[in-house]
């Protein structure tokens, strides 16, 4: 089987000239939607796709950190009115207000002219006192001992006279030379002088044996007198240096060189004990913070806490609750009390709602 096909014979198409600006076109427009469709699939697709991915993690068992709030204001821990242990005149400030004093520092002086006069005095007496105990002990007993002889053989001899005197006496009383009356007098004498001679034998022998036992007791309790009375010259004189009994600030002075002050009550307000004082000294490193009631059960002992102020913007101190209230106190609004920067310590009462 054949098959036989006809073709006809085919006439010459031509185009017409085309605007160059026309063709231009036609070329960015295909460039243009291929631009797009890869853009799209590049960039927007995985985007979406980024987006719409599910993220997966392992379950984990944590903590969650819970805040209490509250605002506060700056008290003292502590405050004193410095004023000396006796009155007198105040001879020299070494600080001012405004100054941070470490506890044990040396913050004035007081005039000490009387007291180192006393001194001297006390020093004396405790020197005469320890000689005599040396002396009483036996520290001139031999020199005693043959003082103490040579006035025995002297009224051993002054004895013997009597005695010759006294028998002459009698011979010439028997012959009726003298009176009576002028041999009892010889009779006296000799009485006289034995009684010298039995004296001066006792001194000999309490010299040869030594001081008695009561007098060199009654002489080392002279010494432990005059030790006792430099000691409190000593401690008087100590008393002048006025000190720091804490670590704080100066806040506030009272006296100047030259004042006279007089001992006061710690940290009394009153006019006339802080007039009579030489300054007032407080630390401030303290926070009383009053909490909610509702909140007050999530605070415990030694939990850290931090403090910010306005005074000091932008920076942030830490410190540690250091005493919580048994008691709640009722108040208008919440309260915060703050120490010093270096070591914050809280305390925390509650506030009834």
């Amino acid at each position: 089987m054949s098959i036989s096909l006809n073709l006809k014979k085919l006439k010459r198409f031509s185009l017409p000239k085309l605007n160059p600006w026309l063709l231009g076109l036609l070329v960015l427009i295909p460039l243009g939607g291929i631009s797009y469709i890869a853009y799209n699939q590049l960039v927007v697709v995985p985007q979406q796709q980024a987006k719409n991915k599910v993220q997966t993690a392992a379950v984990e068992r944590s903590n969650l950190t819970i805040t209490v709030s509250a605002n506060g204001t700056v008290q003292p821990e502590r405050s004193v009115n410095v004023s000396p242990k006796t009155s007198g005149i105040l001879k020299q400030l070494l600080v001012k207000e405004g100054d941070s004093v470490k506890a044990g520092q040396i913050l004035a002086y007081m005039d000490d002219t009387n007291l180192q006069g006393q001194l001297r005095q006390s020093q004396g007496n405790l020197a005469a006192a320890a000689a005599n105990l040396q002396k009483v002990i036996g520290g001139n007993r031999q020199q005693a001992t043959a003082q103490a002889n040579a006035k025995l053989q002297d009224s051993q001899f002054a004895l013997r006279l009597t005695q010759n005197d006294l028998q002459r006496n009698r011979a010439l009383s028997q012959a009726g030379a003298i009176s009576k009356q002028a041999l009892d007098t010889a009779l006296t004498t000799r009485d006289r002088a034995q009684a010298q001679v039995k004296q001066d034998q006792e001194v000999l022998a309490l010299s040869q044996a030594g001081a008695q036992q009561e007098d060199i007791d009654q002489a080392r309790g002279q010494v432990a007198a005059a030790q006792g009375a430099l000691q409190m010259i000593q401690t008087n004189l100590n008393d002048m240096v006025i000190r720091a009994p804490f670590s704080g600030v100066v806040s506030r002075k009272f006296a100047d060189p030259g004042a006279f002050v007089t001992p006061t009550t710690a940290g009394s307000a009153v006019t006339s004990a802080s007039s009579s004082s030489i300054l007032s000294l407080a630390s401030t490193n303290q926070i009383v913070a009053q909490v909610s009631e509702a909140n007050i059960s999530q605070i415990r002992m030694g939990l850290a806490a931090t403090i910010q102020a306005d005074s000091y913007s932008g920076k942030t101190f830490t410190g540690q609750v250091v005493q919580i209230a048994t008691q709640s106190v009722v108040v208008q609004n919440v309260t915060l009390t703050v120490r010093s920067f270096s070591g914050w310590l809280v305390r925390l009462w509650p506030k009834a709602s």
